[in-house]
């Protein structure tokens, strides 16, 4: 009898002992788990931006992007600077780029009235880091965005501008303008008609034939 009782204290302090090792490894091991729940964000966040290529020198110059993150963001900023065949290399200078309410879009104006008169692009690249400190860049320091800078001094031809929209074929829908279709095929026809009058024979030296047609309502 004794034995058996012998026993069953044997029995229990091995378990007292396995528990307070548990314990122990538990304690010891709930530091790195903390750490590593703290530390655990190794996603960058993500930068998208659609690049508009011309701007104007002197006007106030409007970049932005949309910005996302999986925890959460700590700045986005946008670095520029400007060259040029005359403007000499300059060191970037940085501008936060603004969150817009109630959208992942951040924003940032330039006012390039600063701008040199031999300066004719901008060289950018965005910025963007979460509270995790992970970092992720569009466009890079040694190989920028840009977007060129219009002299304005130089006046747009509207009329160049209204005359290549007025010039275009509509292909919306898959479908061909017929209307300039039948417009080349009734001038086709024009020049034959020319062509054919007098036995195939004619006086003008190149012929030119008016066709006053109204286009479609």
């Amino acid at each position: 009898m004794m034995r058996g009782m012998n026993a069953i204290s044997a029995t229990r302090k091995t378990v007292i002992s396995l528990l307070a090792l548990a314990l122990a490894l538990f304690a010891s091991w709930a530091p790195v788990v903390q750490a590593q729940s703290d530390f655990g964000d190794f996603e960058a966040p993500s930068i998208e931006h659609d690049e508009d290529t011309r701007g104007r020198r002197g006007a106030v110059e409007n970049f932005i992007a949309r910005v996302t993150d999986n925890e959460r963001l700590a700045s986005v900023h946008l670095y520029y600077r400007y060259n040029g065949e005359q403007v000499p290399d300059a060191d970037y200078i940085e501008v936060d780029m603004q969150p817009i309410k109630g959208s992942d879009f951040h924003s940032a104006d330039i006012d390039t009235s600063d701008a040199a008169d031999e300066a004719s692009v901008i060289e950018y690249y965005i910025r963007a880091e979460d509270v995790s400190g992970n970092v992720v860049l569009k466009g890079f320091a040694f190989r920028p965005l840009e977007r060129i800078l219009d002299d304005p001094t130089v006046p747009v031809d509207d009329a160049l501008v209204t005359e290549a929209a007025d010039t275009s074929v509509d292909t919306s829908g898959g479908k061909l303008n017929w209307w300039l279709v039948g417009l080349g095929v009734l001038a086709v026809g024009g020049l034959a008609a020319v062509a054919a009058d007098g036995g195939g024979s004619s006086d003008c030296n190149p012929c030119v034939v008016t066709l006053d047609i109204e286009p479609p309502r």
